[in-house]
């Protein structure tokens, strides 16, 4: 059973999440020959430009996190509900670092996961 409240601000912030990420929306006229994944993959022994993405990423997902956790059943104990949040937001942020390889005007980078 979901708290329907919760459910529906987390897909809210889901909206929010996509709209902010993938944003302007201009797909690439020329999408490179490999794949998202490798792209992904080819970021992973690069070392952050700054400490702001890893705040700004931190930021944006918290909300999402903090609703996906109430939205779940009250009485579930607080580490399922974490782990589940958890689950949900990486698997999110894992997708939309996929997408952002098809938009012109983002790149996909797995320091943001």
């Amino acid at each position: 059973m979901l708290n329907r409240g919760y459910f529906f601000a987390a897909l809210i912030v889901l909206g929010a999440i996509v709209y902010m990420s993938l944003y302007p929306f201009h797909g690439r006229i020329i999408l490179p020959p490999w794949g998202p994944l490798t792209e992904l993959s080819r970021t992973w022994s690069q070392w952050p430009d700054s400490h702001g993405d890893f705040l700004a990423n931190t930021l944006l997902y918290l909300p999402f996190g903090f609703c996906v956790s109430l939205a779940i059943a009250q009485p579930r104990t607080f580490w399922p509900r974490l782990i589940i949040a958890t689950i949900f937001g990486a698997l999110l942020s894992f997708a939309i670092e996929l997408s952002q390889f098809y938009v012109a005007e983002r790149f996909t980078d797995m320091r943001d996961i």
